[in-house]
């Protein structure tokens, strides 16, 4: 019997260290699931980050949801050491349900740099000192220390965490936050996460301008990103500008329509555009159909200001298209310059935010509904309090 126990003991250790490594490396979590409307579906969801300098072989990591697989491109960049966490850039997809809690152990082995975690977008409430601003509400992540962060999100909808001190976010800790609801589908929904990367990494820089952004990043990738999709199917689009610089970003898929339902986290008036205009911290949910004829679509995503004249592209790819058929462009999109993006500026459309609850009272109750035209927020008054929300924009070019 004694065997026998050692053996079960052993089998278990096994499996353990297999749920660990699946869980750091982000590959697979038991918290990515349909979600239920009940509270005995509710999940205590664990991640253990270690936040390090990358090997000058950089893996990125491309989570297909569609065939459930992971491929990885690997990047060589010579002696350039860039940041990320569990040895990849962008960190693990944190994917849970409306309801959950999760408790994130960061363990910060960066060698002489302090580090804290920045939850964008999550209402902190009951967990004021876990929203990771250094010195405010938590003290700096020393060299070689760790801190467990615990947050519960009230409200469905796409995030970003990344790292508090803006050079690393540049460097590549950064990551996205999915919360979803019983009516979204996990295998239904694509994560577009854009960024950039230096040609020096920025925490390594002493100068005091920092350098431009060399290339842009769609998750992770600096071009040749591919989307699996089926066809006659909607798909939802979690667009994150994970920018550390100041990057407005236009994106738009060649003959294919976006449906905005919400932003920021907020949900919004179905807008119908061909491009969207996104600022760094900004997310977007649109759907698109795929409903044109199978093929291989570009995505073209342009860059502005500190990141003008960079493009990216990737691609949308119907199932039993080859991956290395004729790329199906939209020359009207390859037409837009600075000069067109500043002129439709004025055609561009706002979109209307849906009242929701907040437990965050404005104290210039005497507002009315009216939207302040001198300012990109909107002021808006419900039955008992105001809430301040963002105000976002949508390309609608003809």
């Amino acid at each position: 019997m004694c065997w026998f126990k050692n053996f079960i003991i052993f089998i278990i250790f096994i499996l353990l260290g297999i749920s660990k490594s699946q869980i750091k490396d982000g590959d697979y979590h038991e918290c990515l699931r349909s979600c239920l409307n009940n509270a005995l579906s509710k999940k205590l969801c664990r991640y253990e980050f270690y936040v390090g300098e990358l090997p000058n072989t950089i893996s990125i990591h491309n989570n297909s949801e569609s065939k459930n697989e992971s491929m990885n491109y690997n990047k060589i960049i010579s002696s350039k050491m860039f940041l990320g966490i569990n040895g990849k850039s962008p960190g693990p997809q944190i994917e849970i349900c409306v309801g959950d809690t999760i408790e994130i152990l960061l363990y910060n082995r960066l060698g002489s740099e302090e580090l804290s975690f920045h939850w964008h977008g999550l209402r902190q409430k009951n967990f004021a000192y876990m929203d990771g601003v250094p010195m405010v509400t938590q003290c700096s992540i020393l060299p070689f220390g760790g801190f467990r962060y615990k947050l519960k999100p009230e409200n469905v909808g796409t995030y970003i965490y990344y790292a508090h001190i803006v050079s690393q976010q540049g460097d590549g800790i950064y990551g996205s936050l999915t919360v979803r609801g019983p009516q979204d589908d996990p295998s239904l929904e694509r994560i577009l996460l854009l960024s950039s990367r230096p040609p020096t990494p920025l925490s390594r820089y002493s100068h005091l301008h920092p350098p431009t952004p060399s290339e842009l990043l769609l998750n992770g990738q600096n071009n040749g990103f591919i989307f699996e999709v089926q066809y006659g199917r909607k798909y939802l689009l979690r667009l994150i500008n994970a920018h550390a610089y100041n990057c407005p970003v236009l994106l738009s898929i060649s003959d294919h329509d976006f449906h905005v339902l919400a932003t920021d986290g907020n949900p919004v008036e179905p807008t119908i555009g061909r491009h969207i205009v996104s600022f760094p911290g900004e997310r977007f949910d649109v759907t698109i159909e795929t409903n044109q004829p199978p093929g291989k679509y570009l995505v073209s995503i342009r860059g502005f200001l500190d990141c003008r004249d960079l493009r990216q592209e990737a691609f949308i790819l119907y199932d039993n298209v080859k991956p290395e058929s004729v790329v199906i462009k939209d020359e009207q999109l390859l037409k837009i310059d600075d000069y067109t993006f500043v002129r439709t500026r004025k055609r561009q459309r706002s979109l209307k935010l849906i009242i929701c609850r907040s437990s965050i009272p404005h104290p210039r109750y005497y507002l009315n509904r009216k939207i302040q035209q001198r300012s990109r927020f909107v002021l808006l008054r419900n039955v008992r309090k105001s809430v301040l929300t963002r105000h976002c924009f949508v390309n609608v070019f003809a």
